[in-house]
């Protein structure tokens, strides 16, 4: 991969880095000072539908709203928390389709590293109900504490996660100001 250019906006430092070698990277993509998050896009995040598993089991997640079915899957699973994660358009910057199949491959692999079951991490994917912003392939990661799962999103470089505890209400967790 190409050399990015990655401007920690937190720390205002610039630093040029082979892609894949760090972790702040942001796994290939280029970017530059995110901007504080707009009350418009936390809004849009609180209105999206974070949808996990296949047809046939898939369920919806919606911020601030119980979910019987997730509550199910934690009574199941044994597991009392999750993360509704993506690596898709970092600090909500469109990427090409193909930089964000690359990044939520990324995202697997570490997922993977961090929970180390594979029947804990459903596919999913983020959908604006009103069709304004492309879906973003996610995952919703069985087990994942909250600390966990800001750390792993401030890795991807997102605005936010949704996180949930047993309480099955999924949570928005900023990541950056706003």
């Amino acid at each position: 991969m190409a050399t990015m250019v990655y401007r920690e906006s937190r720390r205002h430092s610039k630093r040029t880095e082979l892609a894949g070698q760090d972790r702040n990277t942001n796994h290939g993509a280029v970017l530059q000072d995110a901007p504080e998050i707009s009350a418009d896009v936390i809004a849009s995040y609180r209105a999206a539908d974070y949808r996990a598993g296949t047809v046939g089991d898939a369920f919806t997640l919606r911020v601030n709203q119980y979910s019987e079915p997730l509550a199910r899957l934690f009574t199941v699973s044994g597991h009392q928390c999750a993360v509704f994660i993506t690596a898709c358009n970092p600090f909500g910057r469109l990427q090409s389709h193909e930089v964000n199949l690359a990044a939520c491959a990324l995202l697997h692999q570490r997922l993977w590293q961090l929970v180390n079951r594979k029947d804990h991490i459903i596919e999913g994917v983020g959908c604006d109900p009103a069709g304004l912003w492309p879906a973003e392939k996610s995952f919703l990661a069985l087990g994942l504490g909250l600390e966990a799962s800001r750390n792993l999103g401030r890795e991807f470089c997102q605005n936010a996660v949704v996180w949930m505890d047993e309480d099955a209400i999924p949570k928005l967790v900023l990541l950056r100001q706003a």
